[in-house]
């Protein structure tokens, strides 16, 4: 909660348009910065999830996407810009590639340890 500049203020029990003077309401207003906070969380709980790397492909194009189809059309006003909502379209790309790159790191060492133990049961099978 306290990742909203709005919210931080009003816990607080100060004016917002005091505390922060140089920032536009609509900003102060924005839900934009925690829910990027948030889709980094799950991007995060994603790596430890056990998903392929070819379901998981998609979301790095799927959630800057559907944010952009979201914010891109409003009104100039609104969320600070489209300066603003741009830059939190490639935060959020940028959120995903890490979220992918881990998943990918993760899928390859699994599959590595997994044609070791294949190797080796093979190996120990000539033995016998």
């Amino acid at each position: 909660l306290l990742a909203s500049r709005f919210r931080a203020a009003a816990i607080t029990g100060e004016d917002p348009r005091t505390v922060y003077p140089y920032v536009s309401e609509t900003e102060l207003m924005s839900d934009s910065l925690p829910l990027i906070a948030c889709s980094g969380v799950l991007m995060v709980f994603m790596i430890l999830m056990p998903v392929r790397c070819t379901r998981s492909l998609m979301h790095v194009f799927l959630i800057p996407l559907c944010y952009a189809a979201v914010t891109l059309p409003l009104p100039d006003g609104f969320e600070g810009g489209i300066a603003r909502r741009t830059n939190i379209i490639a935060r959020l790309w940028i959120v995903a590639w890490f979220g992918f790159a881990g998943r990918v790191q993760l899928d390859n060492s699994a599959r590595a340890a997994f044609l070791s133990r294949i190797v080796l049961g093979k190996s120990l099978a000539r033995e016998k």
